[in-house]
């Protein structure tokens, strides 16, 4: 008689029924263990008998189990890869701040010129703080991210360095033609000339 065909046999559900002459014997199903009439379930992922990829995690299932790729790497969960966040876009960094991609993750940097943590930054007021290399004779202008120095009148230069300007030399000033013209540090003054009397602007 085949018990395995007739089903007079005693396997588990999860054993398969092997005939043999005059009896029968049972095999636990691959995923299972037991003597084939009593069969429970391996659990892979406690065992360490599964081909998931170690930027995965092991979910069991009965007789099996399946591998899901850990967040911030793709692949079918035997190979996984990292995403770069940064390439894809998938990345929650500030506008003004620089994405670096890390293995499964990525972090990011405020620019320069801005403070925060990197998924926030805002603009630094380099005049404010005093972070700024503009000449004592000049004015700082903050920008969005930087900021930009203007010589002071009476001053020429780029802002980072300025000099005095000789109005006299130059002969940008308003002294009366009968006045005579004194440079000072950012500007002049005029005076008038002996015999005249005046401002100095008017003689």
């Amino acid at each position: 008689i085949d018990e395995c065909a007739t089903g007079d046999h005693t396997c588990d559900k999860n054993a398969k029924c092997n005939n043999t002459i005059g009896s029968y014997h049972c095999t636990c199903n691959p995923g299972f263990s037991g003597d084939g009439r009593e069969c429970t379930d391996i659990d892979e992922c406690v065992t360490g008998d599964h081909t998931c990829d170690k930027n995965a995690k092991c979910n069991n299932t009965i007789g099996s189990y399946h591998c899901t790729c850990n967040p911030g790497f793709s692949g079918d969960g035997r190979e996984c890869t990292d995403i770069d966040e940064c390439v894809t876009g998938d990345h929650t960094c500030d506008k003004n701040a620089k994405c670096n991609n890390t293995i499964g993750s990525y972090h990011c940097t405020c620019n320069p010129g801005f403070s925060g943590n990197g998924r926030e930054c805002t603009d630094i007021d380099e005049c404010v703080t005093g972070d700024h290399t503009c000449d004592k004779n000049a004015r700082c202008n903050n920008t969005i991210g930087s900021y930009h120095c203007t010589c002071n009148p009476g001053f020429s230069g780029n802002g980072r360095e300025c000099t005095d300007i000789d109005e006299c030399v130059t002969g940008d000033h308003t002294c009366d033609k009968n006045a005579r013209c004194g440079n000072t540090i950012g500007s002049y003054h005029c005076t008038c000339n002996p015999g005249f009397s005046g401002n100095g602007r008017e003689c």
